[in-house]
């Protein structure tokens, strides 16, 4: 197994790396600064979510890799996004595969990102969007949110949210989804 621990220098055309199975519970933040022209990080199982809490400034983390297309952080027991993590300007960011963390909030990306085409976010614990999710994703212009999984409330504190999936198009896996209630769980369209 690879530790995340130290830096990578003088392989500036890579453009692919697979970190999945690492062992990040201890992350250098410029661990991935010697990638600039990275554009596939496959980071699957990688105990970033641990990573990342022991992590000062993990936000920067992929601050010199704004070439990147297709980002795959899933199954790392994140709880939360770090800070800026994705609140920078990518140029080609296509596609985000958070699915099998802990998130409980819509992760920010952006606003100039235009080229984003899917983020996945299945099997997390996010229970709604709040209006400033929903404004943020709007803004994303049209990119697929992948929802399936989560334990999403449906009562009335909920009402705008519910709506809003119920009206947009950017929710394909729609039909898959749970609907969470204080009595009990249905599965279907919420």
């Amino acid at each position: 197994m690879w530790s995340c621990i130290g830096t990578f220098r003088g392989i500036i055309n890579v453009e692919y790396i697979d970190m999945s199975g690492w062992r990040c519970e201890k992350l250098s933040i410029n661990l991935l600064y010697g990638f600039p022209n990275l554009k596939t990080l496959k980071a699957s199982g990688s105990h970033l979510g641990k990573g990342f809490v022991n992590l000062a400034g993990a936000g920067s983390f992929l601050s010199k890799n704004l070439r990147l297309k297709d980002i795959n952080l899933s199954f790392n027991k994140i709880n939360s996004i770090p800070d800026g993590l994705l609140l920078r300007r990518f140029e080609q960011l296509s596609s985000v595969n958070m699915s099998y963390n802990n998130l409980k909030i819509f992760p920010k990306f952006h606003a100039s990102i235009k080229t984003l085409k899917i983020i996945d976010l299945t099997f997390n614990s996010i229970t709604r969007f709040n209006d400033e999710d929903i404004e943020h994703i709007e803004k994303l212009g049209e990119v697929d949110i992948l929802l399936r999984g989560n334990p999403f409330q449906c009562s009335c504190k909920t009402l705008q949210f519910l709506k809003w999936l119920s009206e947009t198009n950017q929710v394909p896996d729609i039909l898959d989804l749970t609907c969470v209630t204080e009595m009990a769980s249905q599965k279907g369209y919420v």
